[in-house]
């Protein structure tokens, strides 16, 4: 199994704190989807729609990083969609700014009534890794260096 971060490019620097988060905390590379890196994304040569569709029906771990961004990017709402046929195991994280009352949010495919919770709240950063921790061999970590 993997971690999908399914993002908008224009929040890839949040993108990299989970990434970070997951390595420090025991996730190998080849275990991270994030296509904003290339250690992480895709490879050369392979066809984008292709691969990211090789991946989403490998059944990942997805991590839905929302913000304004993500739901003006058509390839974000496609890969949400993706995802969500499979019907994925998933969390739903959100950038400092992203408004739950969204008409995007509240009527898109992900259901807002299940627990979700923004970049910044360590709370239940704790309780996303206790969720991982179900799929995925995790260490104890210091997560101080999250704070954005």
């Amino acid at each position: 199994m993997k971690i999908f971060i399914s993002h908008s490019s224009k929040n890839k620097f949040y993108g990299e704190k989970l990434v970070e988060l997951l390595r420090n905390v025991g996730i190998k590379e080849h275990e991270i989807v994030f296509t904003s890196n290339i250690a992480y994304g895709i490879p050369v040569g392979e066809n984008i729609f292709n691969w990211l569709k090789s991946q989403i029906s490998e059944k990942p771990f997805v991590i839905y990083l929302l913000s304004e961004e993500y739901y003006r990017s058509i390839a974000c709402l496609n890969e949400m969609g993706a995802a969500w046929i499979i019907e994925n195991k998933h969390a739903a994280i959100f950038s400092p700014n992203f408004n739950l009352s969204s008409k995007d949010f509240q009527s898109g495919a992900l259901d807002p009534r299940e627990i979700g919770f923004y970049i910044t709240d360590e709370e239940r950063i704790l309780s996303f890794l206790h969720l991982i921790s179900e799929d995925f061999e995790i260490q104890k970590v210091i997560l101080s260096f999250l704070k954005v």
